[in-house]
């Protein structure tokens, strides 16, 4: 999945600020007076978030490739948490802190882009302090009114919504050319259910090809933080994706995870059931559909399938080893470290009982509805 580069919007959010009839004294105001929070998400560790310590190799998959895969998707829904962070501390620059409208010329697609902030805004039956809203004005008469980023926050304990849409802010860019692309991050720090900050990352409409086997349409992915743990749990939905049989796709990643960040460790539990389940409880989702039930079931299915006529008996030492090559390391449950993804089933150590007791009560999404997810903006009137 492409995301927008943040240096693209940090130029168009300089522009509309330079270019507005708001007089600007200070382009750097003091930060006890800015309205704007200078802290929008979690930090998750790169024990449970990276992009790049471990892939697939070879066609045929195990157990511990499907865990491996769970930090590199965890990782896109921190990047997009990242990236409205990193546009809200660029609002944070500049002394936009009441009512007001202006329009501005973009200078990435040449458009011109209005801007409408408000006081006292409802979203989802709750009133915010503020709301930020830009729109691209030559498609303000479609679907989506062109609307391409709005931010909703109040100030004190920071609380707030950020949603946008890539393809409206940059429309030549060629990283946003995914035009139902959305994602939304909830932020808040005012200290709920024992966390001392809690986050919820969505992200829906990404286009697939056909080739991205693994890839995300869909995603949505709490985290809270209390002191140095870090709880998280979600879904990532992938439409083609396929263990065995090629036949057989679509799977939600369904998992909860625990970090220890001043350890950088991560112990976590996944579950992989077909995309359009609709369950809601931790059996169904991490124990009857399990990494190694679902792997197993679907190893016995495409034999069955290729070989019609022959009956396997899969306690012969021949066959168990087939089957025990797609079962390595798939027993619940997994943990990390700087490495990556390390072993599963027992811990490197003692350092993990406490994340571990974390996530026995940590459940994922239902995965039909993630699997269904829209993401929308609160249209102006």
């Amino acid at each position: 999945m492409k995301i927008i580069s943040f240096f693209a919007l940090l130029l168009a959010i300089i522009t509309f600020t330079v270019s507005c009839s708001k007089e600007i004294d200070d382009p750097n105001p003091d930060e006890n007076e800015s309205i704007i929070p200078q802290k929008f998400r979690i930090d998750i560790p790169d024990a449970i978030s990276y992009s790049t310590k471990s892939g697939l190799e070879g066609d045929k998959i195990n157990g511990g490739d499907l865990y491996k895969m769970l930090g590199t998707f965890i990782a896109v829904g921190e990047s997009a948490a990242k990236f409205v962070e990193d546009v809200i501390l660029v609002i944070r620059l500049y002394d936009i802190n009441k009512a007001m409208s202006f329009t501005y010329l973009s200078k990435e697609d040449q458009r011109t882009k209005e801007v409408v902030v408000e006081e006292n805004v409802m979203y989802n039956n709750k009133t915010y302090e503020f709301s930020l809203t830009m729109t691209d004005i030559a498609y303000k008469d479609s679907a989506d009114k062109g609307m391409a980023l709005q931010v909703f926050w109040n100030t004190g304990m920071v609380e707030g919504i950020a949603i946008i849409k890539p393809y409206n802010i940059d429309v030549d860019s060629t990283d946003t050319t995914d035009i139902k692309l959305m994602y939304m991050v909830e932020y808040s720090e005012i200290g709920q259910d024992g966390y001392d900050a809690q986050m919820t990352v969505s992200i829906s409409g990404h286009t697939l090809k056909y080739s991205e086997k693994y890839g995300i349409d869909n995603l949505k992915m709490w985290v809270g933080k209390k002191g140095n743990e870090i709880d998280i749990r979600g879904n990532s939905n992938h439409p083609n994706a396929f263990l065995v049989d090629s036949t057989e796709t679509g799977f939600s990643w369904a998992f909860v995870a625990s970090a220890d960040a001043s350890k950088n460790i991560a112990v976590a539990e996944l579950g992989l059931p077909s995309s359009i389940s609709n369950i809601t409880t931790r059996a169904e989702i991490l124990d009857t559909c399990s990494v190694r039930n679902v792997l197993e079931k679907a190893v016995k299915s495409w034999w069955i399938i290729e070989n019609p006529n022959i009956t396997v008996d899969w306690t012969k030492p021949d066959n168990k080893a087939i089957l025990d090559g797609y079962l390595q390391e798939s027993n619940p449950p997994a943990y990390f470290s700087n490495i990556g993804f390390v072993k599963s089933e027992t811990a490197p150590n003692n350092s993990y009982e406490q994340i571990q007791t974390n996530i026995e009560s940590l459940v994922p999404f239902n995965p039909s509805q993630i699997n269904q997810l829209q993401l929308s903006f609160k249209l102006i009137q």
